[in-house]
């Protein structure tokens, strides 16, 4: 039987490289130069392998309920670019005392006042007076055509400076005096006794023996 001419087997054919592997391998960063010819191909099979399950791995997509399935990004979601986020937290509890008191009444400050009660031939005069500046502008009081009684609150509404008491005898048309008191920086105080601040005093005109008897107290008084 005549035999042709011998030919030579074609040499196998080498497997193409899938755009699969040579994009795993740009995105991982491995290289196969250096390994053997078998090296390479298993490393070749093996990174296609997994580009191929990478690749294949599906994207979130609508639930069976037809709400989004959960990702990456709903569970801590990224804040979009431009947009301010506000965080809501508890209020501080400052901000609402403030408010608080801002709507409770205030009552009105006590002003202090000086009263007085004198007696003199059995009927009894309260004097009360106001704190002042100018004590030589405040006039006596008179008592019964006999006597003059003077109190003077120097001072304002937060701070008294002193108390001054004058009393004279009107005899012969021209008033003597009998008695001056002073009292330094004294306190108000809510609903003293009558004679808390000086105590019962008497007092006699010369001569005629005449009795005047008084007793001052500072109180605060609501305006």
């Amino acid at each position: 039987m005549p035999r042709g001419p011998m030919t030579r087997p074609a040499p196998p054919k080498r497997l193409p490289r899938t755009a699969t592997s040579e994009a795993w391998r740009g995105r991982s960063g491995v290289s196969v130069a250096g390994l053997g010819q078998d090296a390479r191909r298993q490393s070749a099979r093996i990174h296609a392998g997994q580009a191929l399950h990478t690749l294949a791995t599906p994207a979130p997509g609508p639930a069976a309920d037809g709400t989004a399935a959960a990702g990456p990004d709903s569970v801590h979601p990224r804040p979009r670019a431009g947009r301010r986020h506000r965080h809501y937290g508890v209020p501080s509890a400052l901000p609402l005392l403030a408010l608080t008191l801002l709507a409770l009444p205030i009552a009105p400050a006590a002003a202090p006042r000086l009263r007085c009660e004198v007696d003199q031939g059995g009927k009894t005069q309260t004097i009360e007076v106001a704190p002042v500046s100018d004590p030589y502008g405040v006039q006596g009081t008179d008592i019964n055509g006999r006597f003059r009684f003077k109190a003077v609150l120097v001072g304002d509404a937060d701070r008294i400076d002193y108390v001054a008491l004058y009393t004279w005898y009107l005899g012969d048309g021209r008033p003597v005096l009998l008695h001056e008191a002073k009292y330094q920086a004294p306190e108000a105080r809510p609903d003293p006794p009558p004679a808390a601040l000086t105590g019962r005093q008497y007092l006699y005109a010369p001569g005629l023996e005449r009795e005047i008897q008084y007793g001052c107290a500072l109180a605060e008084v609501a305006p």
